[in-house]
């Protein structure tokens, strides 16, 4: 069974992720800020589903499972399940391409990433049955 603190403890590490994120934007860094922001939408996804006593040991399965329960359920907005699955492809790209992101593109899913981490939080703070 999980625990109220470990889906406390998820929530919070989201949030930092997203301090972090917009510090690196701010210095300069698309690719970590890009990576961190995507770390934000997946700390809050392991926070709702923690609350729903569930756990992924993979990213795919995580973001899957989560669509099913939150996403298709209506619970969390279709468009904030489909920021979800584009930050995770930017945050493989931010990582591991030579290129490395534009700040236009880590703005956007630190944009998305505020809105997803506010939005699993607002859930959350709703009766699970």
């Amino acid at each position: 069974m999980t625990s109220e603190a470990e889906v406390h403890s998820l929530l919070e590490k989201a949030r930092r992720d997203l301090r972090s994120s917009a510090l690196l934007l701010g210095d300069g860094d698309s690719d970590g800020a890009a990576s961190r922001a995507y770390y934000a939408m997946f700390h809050a996804a392991s926070a709702a589903m923690a609350a729903r006593g569930e756990a992924c040991a993979t990213h795919a399965g995580l973001i899957g499972r989560f669509s099913v329960l939150f996403v298709q359920t209506g619970l969390i907005p279709k468009v904030l399940g489909r920021a979800l699955n584009m930050a995770e492809k930017t945050r493989l790209e931010a990582d591991y391409s030579r290129g490395g992101l534009s700040s236009h593109a880590a703005s956007s899913v630190l944009a998305d990433a505020e809105r997803f981490v506010e939005a699993v939080s607002a859930q959350l703070s709703l009766p699970m049955d």
